[in-house]
């Protein structure tokens, strides 16, 4: 005799914006408008917090030729090299391609400090026109953007076919042992006004 148990997985959520239809946006025209609308301030800056894996090159695409930033900081620049970040995660990693051990690594852990100060210093020191940060770790350049926009995606297996389909998330990392730390995503696009 076998017992089904019931679950409290959800396999569509739903995240409400607002009650009001006006405060989200669908489709790259459309978040493209509501996004200038932003820019319009002076200076302004706007980060998108990227989950890894996110299809970085696209996304940064768009937004130039969509946006027409002055500045644009993508992270992926700033991390170390894959010989500096194996041996901070092969003691964490186990036989599991995807899960590895708990352990105290934080993300600032994976850049390069010195890239990280300078980028740092360069949007300290924006004044004018249009500064976008795209990508992992992009929150950690300024705590509080005009904008940031998050990108996710909610359901582990479109994350996981997402890893099977890029093979290497960040492309900085291209080893194997790194490969197994870091897994997939998205292209769901959440905003929040900061």
């Amino acid at each position: 005799m076998s017992m089904r148990r019931e679950t409290n997985y959800e396999k569509f959520p739903i995240f409400t914006v607002s009650g009001c239809r006006s405060e989200s946006w669908e489709g790259w025209p459309k978040i493209l408008e509501r996004l200038k609308t932003c820019a319009a301030s002076e200076p302004c800056t706007i980060s998108f917090e990227c989950y890894p894996g996110v299809f970085e090159k696209a996304l940064i695409d768009t937004l130039a030729e969509g946006l027409r930033p002055l500045g644009l900081i993508v992270t992926s620049d700033l991390l170390k090299s894959s010989s500096e970040i194996e041996p901070l995660v092969s003691s964490v990693l186990g036989d599991d391609p995807v899960f590895g051990r708990m352990n105290s690594l934080a993300i600032e852990d994976f850049f390069d400090t010195g890239k990280l100060a300078k980028a740092r210093e360069q949007v300290k020191n924006w004044r004018h026109g249009l500064l976008v940060i795209v990508g992992t770790g992009a929150s950690l350049l300024l705590a509080e953007p005009n904008l940031l926009v998050y990108a996710d995606l909610a359901r582990w297996r479109n994350i996981n076919g997402r890893f099977s389909l890029i093979g290497v998330p960040l492309t900085i990392l291209k080893n194997r042992c790194c490969r197994r730390l870091i897994s997939g995503l998205t292209q769901t696009e959440m905003f929040r006004n900061s």
